[in-house]
């Protein structure tokens, strides 16, 4: 992981997904989709809003971090829920949501001395499968989509 302090041009270096588009790309693709412009506007606000969570939370990094899906969530982030990571993990940044527009998956601060908690980071032997970007799966509703 890289040292703080962190900033948005570190994030993007290092983030599947806030590395591989910009919000002009995405103000553009949503365009094509003819969504209403409030909405694409609440999307773009989500989108800078998650890179200013994820810049602190780096920049104070608490014991864990704990993955916590909305219920409406796609079938691969839905899997993380509840997942746990140090969170001094040395590529936590890359496992961090979102993984698209949208993402209905969330991370939130987690005691290590919390059981549930401390027994996923014991047994954190291996990087978890985490989701290749999907930029707009949950923007568009595309769940179910390959």
């Amino acid at each position: 992981m890289t040292s703080a302090p962190w900033d948005e041009a570190a994030l993007k270096r290092v983030h599947p997904f806030y590395g591989c588009v910009t919000g002009q790309a995405l103000f553009y693709l949503l365009q094509e989709h003819d969504l209403p412009e409030a909405y694409i506007q609440a999307l773009l606000d989500q989108f800078e809003a998650g890179k200013a969570v994820l810049v602190d939370l780096l920049n104070h990094p608490p014991a864990a971090v704990r993955l916590r899906a909305a219920p409406n969530a796609c079938q691969h982030c839905a899997a993380l829920d509840g997942l746990t990571l140090p969170g001094n993990h040395p590529r936590l940044v890359a496992l961090l949501p979102p993984y698209g527009l949208g993402c209905r998956l969330r991370v939130e601060a987690a005691a290590v001395e919390d059981a549930a908690g401390a027994a996923a980071l014991a047994s954190l032997e291996t990087e978890p499968a985490i989701p290749r970007p999907h930029p707009l799966c949950c923007a568009l509703d595309l769940h179910d989509s390959p």
